[in-house]
């Protein structure tokens, strides 16, 4: 589907965009209000929100303390199968149980204890909560965000990737994940795909069959290729990595007022759905509603590799925290509580380490494709925290630096991926996937910056206090760039196949634009 660099790039800019025209929306069938229904009118519509689910959804998710236990007792299994020639039989949960039953345990408790305190918290939680009034419109970017950053291939199905889809025979096409967002009122009922603000178009039936050439889909096995069930296990991906979104995935009621209109209660609901399309020939270059550029060949290009010099030593920092946090939600919903099931929380660290190996690209891997690897990393920083993803996209701004007047400009987070590796050097923007031949130039630390466009800078802030505020969200909720930001020894495989020493890092820097 076009260039691997240029994806995560794309899905920034259509969560930030704005439409360039109306566009037209067929109102769904049997609606009380029949024809058109432009985005204008939709995008200016006001909710009222009564329920706290917004204000979680624009807060950075840190880690739990389960989430730190589950963590260690996965790197601990890693350790011990990458050194299973210790064991006279190949290594299971059940062998390796009692090597790692410390472990085990602290989850356990971890597990428990935030049971009580969640108990306690509905207890003696205030049930009365001041409302919420938000467009429609602005709210589209923060659903998006909250889908797309449940997991990278969450995000690669929005843009679409190519899949199969089988109707009397498997035909090759591409197949999207269509986030819509639905209202149900006396008056006013619409859904709109978010992604391309435009009308729901066709979507595939429940019961259709249809799989990918890479391990996108979320449920993989043959015999589960059902879309109905795909959707299904979407869901549960969303719920677990950002869970502010179940209360919307089930439908919640609020109060709204679209122009023309008068107050009225209704239902606001986010849906999925699959969307294919075929392709017009049987080998498409290009498979996505984006055009991407054509990057410049650096000396590091899409097909190198590259490969951790000491894989067991970063292991640990490199675990990913969605796959974590998703595993640890599991373990709730399950209740477990029965120290006699520690077993179960082996099993479980077990599964999210296939998980790694498997499926998503990570540190885990002998070898990593560059054209693969660096829009992953993209969509980790991206994921962290929605200021974060709004500033790699950029936002208006207007700074004030020592002896200079206020400028407005663009500000943004550059995340720049520095590849060493004997005589080559090339620093990649993450954002477009390009090699960069010069140096982005910092803003200094004791510029003031404002912009309407984020919470963050609504009043004047000193830039350290923003970029330390930032930083500390990203290695928080994505323990696995801490790491890179410190650099790490790789070797890369150059033009005569042979294996060279370097280093890789990662810096995210706040610049401005005039």
């Amino acid at each position: 589907m076009g260039n691997a660099l240029e994806q995560p790039h794309c899905l920034v800019e259509a969560m930030l965009r704005s439409p360039q025209s109306p566009v037209a929306l067929a109102s769904l069938e049997n609606s009380v209000s029949p024809g058109a229904i432009s985005f204008d009118t939709i995008g200016q519509t006001v909710i009222c929100l009564e329920e706290p689910w917004f204000n979680e959804l624009t807060q950075p998710t840190m880690l739990a303390p389960s989430v730190a236990a589950m963590q260690r007792l996965v790197m601990l299994l890693c350790s011990l199968r990458s050194n299973s020639k210790q064991f006279s039989q190949e290594p299971t949960p059940e062998s390796l149980a009692p090597y790692v039953s410390e472990e085990a345990y602290d989850l356990l408790d971890a597990l428990q204890a935030e049971e009580t305190e969640s108990r306690t918290q509905c207890e003696t939680s205030d049930k009365t909560l001041n409302p919420a009034l938000i467009e429609i419109e602005s709210l589209i970017p923060y659903l998006l965000w909250g889908v797309a950053r449940s997991s990278y291939s969450a995000m690669q199905m929005i843009e679409g990737v190519r899949g199969q889809c089988f109707d009397r025979a498997w035909t090759t096409g591409m197949v999207r994940l269509v986030v819509m967002l639905q209202v149900e009122a006396p008056t006013v009922r619409w859904c709109v795909d978010l992604a391309t603000r435009c009308a729901v178009g066709s979507l595939l039936a429940t019961e259709a069959q249809i799989r990918s050439d890479a391990p996108l889909l979320p449920v993989a096995d043959e015999a589960t290729q059902r879309v109905d069930r795909q959707l299904q296990a979407l869901s549960q991906q969303i719920e677990a990595a950002t869970s502010a979104l179940k209360p919307l995935l089930d439908g919640v009621t609020v109060d709204l007022l679209q122009p023309n209109q008068n107050w009225q209660r209704g239902t606001l609901q986010l849906k999925l759905g699959l969307e294919f399309m075929p392709y017009e020939d049987s080998n498409p270059q290009t498979a996505s509603h984006l055009t991407p550029a054509t990057p410049a060949a650096p000396p590091f290009d899409g097909s190198s590799l590259i490969r951790l010099r000491e894989p067991g030593v970063h292991a640990f920092h490199m675990t990913a925290s969605h796959h974590l946090v998703s595993a640890v939600s599991h373990l709730r919903s399950q209740n477990v509580t029965d120290p006699q099931l520690h077993l179960d929380l082996v099993q479980a660290a077990w599964n999210v380490l296939d998980g790694f190996q498997s499926r998503d690209l990570n540190f885990l891997q002998p070898q990593l494709l560059m054209d693969e690897f660096m829009p992953q990393l993209l969509w980790q920083v991206t994921r962290s925290g929605y200021d974060v993803m709004q500033l790699v996209g950029g936002v208006e701004a207007q700074v004030l630096q020592p002896a200079l007047p206020w400028e407005q400009g663009s500000l943004r987070l550059a995340a720049t991926l520095t590849v060493v590796s004997g005589t080559r050097l090339c620093r990649y923007d993450l954002s477009t996937g390009q090699c960069l031949t010069t140096d982005a130039v910092p803003l200094p630390l004791d510029a003031i910056v404002q912009s309407s466009a984020i919470a963050l800078c609504r009043q004047p802030v000193r830039l350290s206090v923003l970029s330390a505020y930032l930083k500390q969200v990203i290695q928080v909720t994505t323990p696995e760039i801490n790491q890179l930001a410190s650099g790490i020894a790789i070797e890369s495989l150059n033009e005569t196949h042979e294996w060279q020493s370097g280093t890789l890092r990662l810096c995210l820097d706040l610049t401005f634009a005039v």
